[in-house]
């Protein structure tokens, strides 16, 4: 019965490092293409005046980053496969 409890223990412990890992490694892509789509359509609103047709680019380019990101993000989480190959299925 002691033999359970620590297996039990144990696992609960690497749940928790996984799904913590997890969360970070979901909090670093996310921010930094957040970052990218910001920057992006700050520049393009001081571009526009200059030179449309490159701001029209760049908002373009930050649309279809933040078209892959969300799609990302959401197969990620909402996928039982994707968790299940991470071997964090449990931490749901």
């Amino acid at each position: 019965m002691v033999k359970k409890k620590t297996v039990s223990k144990t696992e609960r412990v690497t749940i928790a490092e996984e799904r913590n890992r997890y969360a970070r490694e979901i909090h670093d892509e996310l921010a930094q293409n957040l970052t990218a789509i910001g920057l992006n359509l700050q520049f393009s609103l001081n571009l526009f005046e200059l030179n449309p047709v490159k701001a029209k680019e760049l908002i373009n380019n930050s649309i279809k980053l933040l078209d892959d990101s969300s799609k990302e993000l959401k197969q990620t989480i909402f996928e039982p496969a994707t968790l299940s190959n991470l071997g964090i299925i449990n931490c749901i």
